[in-house]
């Protein structure tokens, strides 16, 4: 039961703290939003005289490369705050703390797969705004896989 507490209140505190760093928020939508607006649209025009199969648009092939690489930025700045932790002497407290040692790094990885899935759910939700058509099973796929991929 300890172990569990402490995931949940390691996770509820990764939580807290994303929501609270608004540059965090701002850069988290913006940083794939510039790479899909400005480079892609961009490297889309220098594409266009290369024979592209019918109805393939260069977006729909930078899209899931944008998010597999926001989710990972997501991960490795999740992964450094257990840096700050340790500098500012939180980590030292939770290590003290009576609850498994692989609680705390659980509740650390599934705080910082939980904003990814964050970053990931608001890009997938304006996949349909720039024309790319995902079903509800893809959709579950993705978050499953998305889910999984930051965790170590």
């Amino acid at each position: 039961m300890k172990a569990i507490k402490g995931i949940y209140v390691i996770w509820f505190r990764d939580i807290i703290r994303f929501f609270r760093e608004k540059p965090r928020i701002i850069g988290m939508i913006g940083q794939p939003l510039l790479y899909l607006l400005i480079m892609g649209t961009g490297l889309a025009s220098t594409i266009r005289p290369v024979q592209l199969p019918e109805g393939f648009d260069y977006i729909d092939f930078m899209y899931p490369g944008i998010i597999c690489m926001s989710v990972l930025f997501t991960s490795v700045f999740s992964a450094i705050s257990i840096v700050w932790d340790r500098e500012f002497g939180f980590l030292k407290e939770v290590l003290v703390a009576p609850v498994p040692r692989w609680a705390v790094a659980l509740g650390k990885a599934l705080g910082g797969s939980t904003i990814s899935m964050i970053q990931a759910s608001i890009l997938l939700f304006i996949a349909p705004f720039i024309g790319l058509r995902l079903s509800i099973l893809t959709l579950i796929k993705l978050w499953f896989v998305l889910f999984l991929f930051p965790l170590p």
